[in-house]
């Protein structure tokens, strides 16, 4: 196992090298809009790559919620 904590490019770079197969991701709602919001991966479309995620967890973290999941094809 390796974790790999970064933005955007990092996490649309291990997707398209097809490294990354079971998934965290935190969604902060501060994170989601305003004019310094950054693209969660960077432009990368999962249905372009054949990445099909699987959300198997969804835990509540003060405001912020973190998804957990698999890809089904990795």
């Amino acid at each position: 196992s390796v974790l790999c904590e970064g933005g955007p490019a990092l996490a649309s770079s291990l997707l398209a090298e097809r490294q990354v197969d079971r998934f965290y991701w935190l969604r902060a709602p501060a994170f989601l809009s305003g004019e310094r919001a950054v693209s969660v991966l960077s432009g990368t479309n999962l249905a372009e790559l054949e990445l099909h995620p699987h959300v198997d967890r969804v835990e509540r973290v003060g405001d912020a919620a973190v998804l957990s999941g698999l890809f089904d094809n990795v």
